[in-house]
């Protein structure tokens, strides 16, 4: 388990955190062995502030589709901790 953590620092995937709103991080052990990371968010999912919204018709989001060259999805391996996200918001 130790190994598994130093090798995520060291690549630079995860890093300490001291932040408020971070969310605690645990390593769970699989029946086969290997250890899965999982991010508890209860804390954080506790002080958010719920949208209320309809939940769109399959229409809409097909209707959205039509005009897509490239659709596609990602399932990869462990992928989901390479994956660089921007999460700045743009305000046009």
């Amino acid at each position: 388990m130790t190994s598994l953590i130093h090798d995520m620092l060291n690549e630079d995937i995860i890093c300490p955190s001291t932040n408020p709103f971070s969310s605690l991080v645990i390593l769970i052990k699989k029946k086969d062995g290997t250890w899965r990371f999982c991010v508890n968010y209860q804390a954080l999912n506790t002080i958010t502030i719920k949208d209320r919204f309809l939940i769109p018709t399959i229409d809409e989001p097909l209707d959205e589709l039509t005009t897509i060259i490239v659709f596609t999805k990602l399932d990869l391996r462990f992928g989901y901790h390479y994956i660089m996200v921007d999460l700045r918001i743009v305000i046009k």
